[in-house]
């Protein structure tokens, strides 16, 4: 990835000038007139104007440099020998809507193609509702020292990774489809969050992947709950996570989850084969839950397992104890 300087802001202020009161000529009706003033002008001064400025259409491949709202109004594609990605974001408050809209790869440049998306250094972002594809040696979206961001209604098929964190906080993905990987090597992830803070990934589909979540160094309070995960290799794997906060459920909530069921508690676990732990679990009060939790390694649990299947034999209880 290519940094540049970001740019600076320079805020602007408006100073009230300060009066000053004689005593004996002005009278009480002056020092009256000088108050109203006051109270009118620092009245004014505070208000805060709406944002009224339109969406901005993009309608090629760029960077964004300055706040605001912009949608994509056709398809993109990129890659070049000095064009490796389509668009970068710099800038702090920007939502970028895909409106169903795709990027992809030119055929013949996938060496070319480094990702689709980045936002790097910046806060409060939003990035929703794009397709993206044909990145097979790349990324779909990557985010870098992000504070604030939210990633929905992303679809990718043919890519190497879906999506990137590293050094991201308070940031949330929902909603996303990650369909298959790249065919070019052994590797590919529909996630990969490294240093992570107060993230959340939650109704999210990933399937026809090697792996579906990848976890590396420390992250804190990382919550991975309500996924559909039918990966053909490992549906998690971690590196270097010791100290690590992660959280594969939460309490059992009302609510539809990533299956269809009417209760939120963990992932649904599957493979290709149909032999997932979700799939062969038993589920003998038809809640909706396996009967028992799935213990991962690395210390990890999801106590709430979700499931479509009925009953059967029940199996034995995984040891949280350590937990």
């Amino acid at each position: 990835m290519n940094f540049k300087q970001i740019l600076k802001r320079v805020d602007t202020e408006r100073f009230l000038d300060t009066y000053e009161l004689t005593r004996a000529f002005l009278g009480t009706i002056f020092i009256t007139m000088v108050v109203l003033e006051f109270v009118c002008f620092a009245s004014a001064a505070t208000i805060t104007q709406p944002n009224t400025k339109a969406p901005i259409d993009l309608i090629g491949c760029r960077d964004i440099e300055e706040p605001g709202s912009y949608r994509l109004t056709s398809d993109l594609s990129f890659g070049s020998d000095d064009e490796d990605y389509c668009i970068d974001i710099w800038s702090d408050n920007v939502i970028l809507d895909g409106q169903g809209h795709s990027i992809r790869c030119r055929d013949n440049h996938q060496e070319d193609c480094s990702y689709a998306i980045s936002a790097t250094s910046s806060k409060n972002i939003t990035i929703k509702n794009i397709i993206i594809y044909n990145i097979r040696e790349g990324t779909g979206v990557e985010l870098g020292n992000v504070n604030n961001a939210t990633i929905s209604g992303i679809q990718t098929s043919n890519l190497n990774e879906g999506i990137y964190l590293g050094a991201v906080n308070n940031t949330l993905l929902t909603g996303n489809y990650f369909y298959s990987g790249s065919p070019d090597n052994g590797w590919s992830d529909c996630i990969g969050m490294f240093s992570t803070k107060n993230v959340t990934v939650q109704g999210n589909v990933c399937q026809g992947h090697n792996y579906s979540i990848v976890i590396g160094q420390l992250n804190k309070n990382l919550k991975i709950y309500n996924n559909y995960l039918n990966s053909i290799t490992k549906e998690i794997t971690l590196y270097q996570t010791n100290g690590s906060e992660i959280y594969l459920s939460i309490p059992k909530t009302p609510g539809r989850n990533v299956i269809g069921g009417n209760y939120i508690g963990g992932n649904y676990w599957a493979k290709p084969n149909g032999r997932g732990f979700s799939q062969t679990c038993s589920d003998n009060n038809r809640d909706g839950f396996c009967d028992s939790c799935l213990g991962l390694g690395y210390g990890l649990y999801d106590l709430l397992p979700l499931t479509n299947h009925g009953p059967g034999p029940i199996q034995s209880l995984c040891n949280v104890a350590n937990k």
